[in-house]
C-alpha cells in the first residue's frame, strides 16, 4: 500500500514502489533556507538559503549556481587523474617521469603539470611529447622549463594530445633536449 501527503487538496508527497515521490517545495517557505525538488513540474533540484537559489541540478545534467539557469553554463564534468607523457617524435625515445604526472579536468578546462627528463640522444627530429589526458579543442600554448639547456623558457604548443616544444619561434629537436629536464604547469581546453 501507499502513503501519500496533501496540502490544500493536492497531492505533495507519495510512497511509491521504489522510494518517495515529492512535488514542489520541500523545507522551503517564503524566507527559509530549505530544498526544492521537481518544484512546478520541472525536472531540477534547487537548494535555497535566505529564499535565494545558490545551486541547481540540472535536468540535463550538471550543477549551476546563484540562480544561473543556463545549461551551457553548467559544470557538467570533474575529474582528477594521472598521465603518462611520452616522446611522439619518432624517435621512440624513453623519457624518465620525475613526479607523478597528474591532471585536474573542471568542465573543458584541463590543468596539466609533469616533469621528465630526456635521455641523451642526437636525434634530429623535432621535440613532440604526447599522452595528454584530453584532446585539445584548438591550438593552446603554454610556457615551459627546459634544465640543462641554452633555451630554459620555451612555448609548449598543444594539438591534439600531443605538444610541440618551441624556442624563439622555431621547433627543438630531440638533440636540443638532450638530458634536459622538462617541466610544465599549464591549460588548455579539451574537445569534450
Amino acid at each position: 500500500s501507499f502513503v501519500k501527503l496533501y496540502y490544500d487538496n493536492a497531492e505533495k508527497l507519495a510512497t511509491t514502489s521504489v522510494g518517495i515521490g515529492v512535488d514542489q517545495l520541500f523545507g522551503l517557505s517564503d524566507t527559509d533556507t530549505g530544498i526544492a525538488l521537481g518544484a512546478n513540474g520541472a525536472d531540477i533540484m534547487q537548494f535555497y538559503t535566505g529564499n535565494s537559489e545558490r545551486v541547481r541540478i540540472q535536468a540535463a545534467g550538471g550543477i549551476s549556481f546563484n540562480g544561473d539557469t543556463a545549461a551551457t553554463n553548467a559544470l557538467d564534468d570533474y575529474e582528477e587523474g594521472t598521465w603518462t607523457v611520452t616522446d611522439t617524435s619518432g624517435a621512440g625515445l624513453s623519457l624518465t617521469q620525475n613526479t607523478t604526472q597528474r591532471y585536474v579536468k573542471v568542465g573543458r578546462h584541463v590543468f596539466v603539470h609533469f616533469y621528465v627528463t630526456y635521455p641523451t640522444t642526437s636525434d634530429t627530429n623535432g621535440a613532440r611529447l604526447g599522452g595528454l589526458p584530453y584532446s585539445s579543442e584548438n591550438y593552446s600554448y603554454f610556457d615551459g622549463r627546459v634544465l640543462n639547456h641554452a633555451a630554459n623558457n620555451c612555448v609548449f604548443q598543444v594539438s591534439g594530445t600531443e605538444m610541440l616544444i618551441h624556442y624563439n619561434n622555431n621547433t627543438r629537436t630531440n638533440a636540443d633536449l638532450s638530458n634536459a629536464y622538462v617541466l610544465i604547469s599549464g591549460s588548455y581546453i579539451a574537445t569534450s
